[in-house]
Formats: structure tokens, sequence, C-alpha cells
């Protein structure tokens, strides 16, 4: 089974509301895309980001919308106008968004590769800007990016808006990985983020990538290169991926910094490029990152890269939140997301911040920075981590949206994450230099915490025990601050802690997979007795939440949301309706609480692929008739799951119910596709 299929169905289904959210878009501009076509070599790629405030209800009511145009042109141009049409591919739109470009403000562009960023702010009192933006969020495909010259006036290079698809992905890195050896020791963290688009076929048709580092190294000499490789751990090969690093960038003294972003736009008819790009997406883990140097010019540090785990808090910042008076009232609703990478013992390795916040305040305004302050509410706290740089907004309205640095220190990162409603954002100005608009990164819980509910992981609610080794979910009140699940962990055995918050079954841990303030999904200790037994929950600060819980030798549950779980074993598709098995058929269902197996499982390890772990016996019922069970197993890859072979009876068609038997306890029944 798919680790993919396996997360849609064991993974909750629960949707957060959001005030503010960032999506993103790109362009690719050609003169071959006007109408009618313009003959031009210039071409070029915009990156569109709509930062969006959201009401309750899910509606835009402002925003902005920042346009990014590398461009290249032959000879120099004078740029008139940026903006984005309302119009569909082949036909001249009407301007919907314009940005401050134009005749009388116009931009000369440079020979050979030239950038012009534009910012067009959407205030909510503007009805016609507001429904563009509503519009080209919900449909980017009828909206265009165009930029207009003296001699173009009507557009010289032209693309219609891409939704884009990015991922975050950080690796640990050590001069121990690093092959031939480098001639300094050193570690640190990279952070790369990909965004690309893709064609009506599947196809990438732009991308581009964004890297960083954190360093602490001995070696002072000149920084000369941080790419991107294909190959695992211990492999070598040729860089796919290389930004273009400034020259003369060296280490601080104290030998302890940070790098980039460096940004590279890939060429996309290069296979080598965009295969590597691919596996950002598909498979990170098969490619490393390396920071090179002068005097290491082979490497002085890598990693493998991994994919990273992520909490977007809403932290709504407002000047009536301040504890002195402010000079001007202003607000900034602000998501703050927290990107990590996890030890296998669960902890905290490394992380980063990406900050987007929208402010909204009356004039001019100089921005001192966005900072991370540790205090609960009604307590001022001294700045801990600044989160953006100083900035100036003539209007006092627009957006300001950046990633961090990778962060090597996690202590603040555990502390955040662990108890966010003791840390608080703080906007200063300079008018406000010690705070213009502040918000606790979550309220304190005003209910306390509790365990209602405690069933097998198939979320069959009529099930009255759970089984050793077996996955099983936690409902309740306030058991976690802020989810938290296994992306960015890697590891052969799954942790016992996950956000700080352990689980103890009959006076033995749990696997943790899952935590979140309403839901926790573990795996019980495959060793727990049978019987009544006590849970216990515990965070930092101690125990905090028991329920009894009744743990039975054998308690099968087959998962079905949101489908049922059982592939055909001939090529691993999902049985549906729309693909229906048939007798004779070998199906897999999919299921947990089938307990202990031989050989013997532990606790939070997944069985190894060639090796099987039989269960005790099972038997299997299809449209009410004995199906042959060819074997039950726990399933390798995944700790708490296992796989059941059964053989589809003869002379059953339609929809027929299927349920499994072991050791007189009986699984739920999921219904069956049969043609």
């Amino acid at each position: 089974m798919s680790r993919a299929v396996f997360l849609l169905l064991f993974l909750p289904f629960s949707l957060f509301a959001q005030t503010v959210q960032t999506q993103f878009f790109r362009a690719i501009l050609l003169p071959t895309s006007e109408v009618p076509p313009v003959s031009s070599t210039a071409h070029g790629v915009a990156d569109v980001l709509a930062s969006v405030v959201l009401d309750s209800s899910g509606q835009v009511v402002s925003g902005t919308v920042d346009v990014l145009a590398r461009i290249t042109f032959t000879a120099t141009v004078t740029a008139t106008g940026l903006g984005i049409w309302s119009g569909n591919v082949g036909q001249n739109g009407t301007l919907a968004l314009n940005s401050v470009l134009s005749a009388s403000s116009s931009y000369v562009v440079q020979i050979n590769g030239d950038t012009i960023h534009q910012a067009i702010q959407v205030a909510g009192d503007n009805p016609t800007l507001l429904n563009a933006l509503r519009g080209m969020v919900q449909n980017p495909a009828g909206y265009y990016v165009n930029l207009l010259t003296t001699v173009n006036p009507n557009g010289v290079i032209r693309g219609q808006l891409l939704r884009a698809q990015s991922t975050v992905l950080m690796a640990l890195m050590s001069s121990d990985n690093a092959f031939p050896a480098p001639f300094n020791a050193g570690y640190g963290v990279a952070q790369v983020v990909a965004i690309g688009t893709r064609d009506a076929s599947g196809n990438w048709n732009s991308a581009e990538v964004y890297l960083w580092a954190t360093y602490n190294t001995q070696d002072q000499t000149a920084f000369s290169g941080l790419q991107i490789h294909p190959g695992a751990a211990g492999v070598v090969s040729t860089a796919s991926l290389v930004p273009t690093l400034p020259g003369g960038l060296t280490p601080m003294p104290t030998g302890t910094g940070s790098i980039g972003p460096f940004y590279m736009e890939l060429t996309t008819t290069a296979a080598a490029q965009t295969g590597t790009f691919t596996n950002l997406f598909n498979n990170p883990g098969s490619q490393y990152i390396d920071l090179r140097t002068v005097g290491n010019p082979l490497g002085l540090m890598r990693g493998q890269l991994q994919a990273t785990g992520s909490a977007a808090l809403q932290v709504p910042l407002s000047s009536t939140n301040e504890l002195h008076t402010t000079s001007a009232p202003g607000a900034a609703p602000a998501a703050l997301t927290i990107y990590t990478l996890l030890n296998p013992d669960g902890s905290i390795a490394a992380g980063s911040l990406l900050a987007d916040m929208d402010y909204r305040f009356n004039g001019a305004t100089q921005f001192l920075g966005l900072y991370l302050q540790q205090a609960p509410a009604g307590q001022d706290g001294p700045p801990t981590l600044q989160v953006t740089p100083d900035f100036h907004s003539d209007t006092g309205f627009g957006n300001y949206f950046t990633w961090s640095a990778p962060i090597l220190d996690p202590g603040t990162l555990t502390s955040i994450l662990q108890n966010p409603d003791g840390w608080y954002l703080d906007l200063h100005t300079v008018n406000d230099p010690t705070g213009a608009a502040r918000a606790q990164l979550q309220p304190a819980a005003t209910e306390p915490s509790g365990i209602t509910a405690v069933i097998n992981a198939d979320l069959d609610k009529t099930a009255a025990a759970v089984a050793p080794g077996g996955l099983i979910t936690i409902f309740g009140t306030n058991l976690s601050k802020v989810p938290c699940d296994l992306r960015g962990w890697s590891g052969s055995q799954l942790p016992y802690f996950l956000n700080g918050l352990a689980v103890n079954i009959g006076g033995r841990q749990a696997a943790m997979l899952y935590v979140s303030p309403q839901q926790i999904n573990v795996q019980a200790p495959v060793d727990v007795p049978a019987g009544a037994q006590l849970m216990i929950l515990s965070n930092a600060n101690g125990p905090f939440a028991t329920y009894t819980v009744n743990v039975a030798p054998s308690a099968p549950g087959i998962f079905f949301y949101p489908a049922p779980a059982i592939l055909k074993n001939a090529d691993f598709s999902l049985v549906t309706a729309g693909n229906p098995a048939k007798p004779g058929d070998v199906i897999l269902v999919y299921c947990t609480g089938l307990g202990q197996t031989t050989p013997a499982l532990s606790t939070g390890v997944a069985p190894v692929a060639g090796v099987l772990a039989q269960t005790t016996p099972v038997a299997a019922t299809i449209g009410g008739q004995a199906a042959g069970v060819i074997y039950s197993i726990a399933s390798p890859g995944f700790a708490g799951l296992y796989q059941v072979a059964i053989t589809v009876p003869a002379g059953l068609t339609g929809s027929v119910p299927l349920a499994l038997q072991q050791g007189g306890a009986t699984s739920n029944s999921v219904n069956l596709a049969l043609r």
C-alpha cells in the first residue's frame, strides 16, 4: 500500500479557518502570447503572490498582489506598465489590477536581464479592485500578466496566470557527510523552497528554487557554492541545481552565520534539472545539498534533503492589545508558519519561519521590524527573535511576506510550539518603538484538558476495544496546543514524544504519530496486557489527562474512510465502484488491531520488506460467504498497519459486505465493489 494512500486514509480531515493567506502564481511572459503576437526575442517569468485577508466566512476582504517580473531584452526599453488583465488566452482583456508603473512613472529595463517588482494594494473599500482580486484567486487562468513599453504600449510580453505548487525542504549538513573529507570541520542546516507550474500534460513549464544555509565552521575562505545533487547518502554526483552566489561572500569571523536566499530559474527543457526538481516534491531524500568554499571546493558540508513539518498560526495583531497607549490605531493580521525537521526521538532538530503579515496603518509608516517576544497575555517580554527587518510603507497599507534563514538552535521553536500562548508577535514602528500592534500566537486555553474517547484508528465508533500494537485514535479537548505529525521526521522507530506530548498505556509508552488539540494518533504498545488499562497523557509539565481503555488480544478494524482500504493485488489499485474487483481476484485488506505477530513486533518499529510478520489466524467473509485467506501479516513499512490477502469467492456481484474475524473478535463491515 502506498504511503500516500495510507496517509489519506489515516490522517484526520480537518479544516482550520484562516484570516491571512497567500497564494502563489506564475506567468510565462512571451511576445507570442500578445494579441496580435509581437515580433521580439524578449521573454521572462513573473512571480505573483496574492496575499489576502479573509473574513470568518472565507471571503476576501482586502489584499496585496506582488508582481515580481524577471525579464530579458536584447536592447534597452522603457517599461510603462505592468499589471494583471482579465482575459483568456488569445483574447485582449481589460485591466483588472494595475501597478503604479506608467508613462509618467516609467522604468528603463536594462539589457540581458532585469527585474521589476510592483505591489498592487487592494483595499476593502474599493469594490472594483476587490472583485478583481477575488476573481483572480478563484480563477487564475482567466487572468494574465502584461508588460507595456513605449514601443509596444499595448503589451510586449504577456502570460496567463498559472497556479503554482511549492514545497519547503531542509537538510542537516555536516562535514562528516562530505566526500572526500574536507580540510575543515563544519555543520549547519540548509533550506530549499521550490516553486513550479505545470502544463496541461503535467510537465513542468516553469520552475524556480531558493536556497539558504545556516553554518558553523572553522573555514574562513569565501563560499563558492550551495547546490543540489541527485544521489543518496554516500553517493557523489554532479550538481544539477546550481544557483549563482555573489562573489566575495565569506563566513562571519565567528564562524557562525547564514547566507541566502539564492535564486535559480530552471531550464525546463533540461532533463537533469527537471528530474531533480521533480524529486524535490516526490522523493527529496534521494537528493543532497552541499555547501562549498574556496578552501573546500568539493564540499565543506552536506546532507540529504528532507520534507519538513509545518504549523501555521493565525495571529491578529492589533494596537488594542498593547499594554501601553499607542500613538495611533493600527492592525496587522498575520500568519506565522513554523517549518521543522525532527530528530529520531521526535524533538526539533532545526526549523525556519515564514511570516505573512498584512499591515493596516494610517499614512506613511516606518516599521522597525516584527518580533517574537516571550510573555503571556497581559505582560511585556523582551524581543527574542526578529522575524522581519525594518521596512517603510508610504501608505501604511500592504503586505510583508518573508522566509527566515534556517534556524539551527531549536530552543525557541520548541518553546513556541509547546506553549504558543506564552509568546506573542509585536510589530514595532518609529512612533511606537516598543510596540505598535501585538497578539499572542494562540489564546490561552479556557477549557480543561480531557480525553472523551479512545477507539481503533479506523474510526469505527462501535468498537469496544483496542489491541496491542494496533493504531488507535484518542479524542478529547486541549490535548495539544499545536498540531504536529511525522512530516519532517526520519528515524527507524516511531518517537515516544511529539511536540512534547507522550501517551502511556498500562505503564508502557505508546509510539506517537500525530497530535492536535482534539485528536491524537498512536500505536499501542505491543506488550500492553489485556484488560482495563490506564491511559495517561503527559507533557512538559507532567501528567494532565487520564482514561481507562479496554485492551483485547485482538480488535480487528478495517480502514474505511474516505474509502475502504482494499487494493487489488494484481496492480495495487484501490477497489472502488469505478474499479471493482471480481470473483477469483486476490484483494489486500488494510486494517489494524490484529495483535502480536511471529516474529514478534516491537513498539514503533515497522516490519521490513521481505520479513513476513504473521498474525494469529484470521478468517474473512465476503457477501456472507467464507473467503479464503492467503495470509495475514503486519504490513511492511508501517508500524501498526496490517494487511490480509483474500481471494474473492465465486458467485458474487455488486456491493457486498466484507468483514474479518480473529480470536473471537469481528471487525467492522465494509462494502466491497464487485463485478
